[in-house]
């Protein structure tokens, strides 16, 4: 059975993304797996509250870039 996150899950997690916390911290201090947080960070989950892809790209010491 899966777990539908709450709308306020959602923006936490890409609140905390937006704070420099990487996907396993997010998913440690939600409740859920890192799986769900990558996929609503790129946009597959919950695009209708987060209004699409949050992450870019790979993350380093805290920065985003894409490549």
């Amino acid at each position: 059975m899966r777990k539908h996150l709450s709308d306020s899950d959602v923006l936490k997690i890409v609140e905390h993304y937006k704070e420099g916390l990487g996907c396993g911290t997010i998913a440690n201090k939600i409740g859920t797996s890192r799986d769900i947080v990558r996929a609503v960070l790129r946009g597959r989950n919950y695009k209708n509250i987060t209004g699409g892809r949050i992450m870019l790209g790979r993350r380093i010491a805290g920065k985003s870039f894409n490549g």
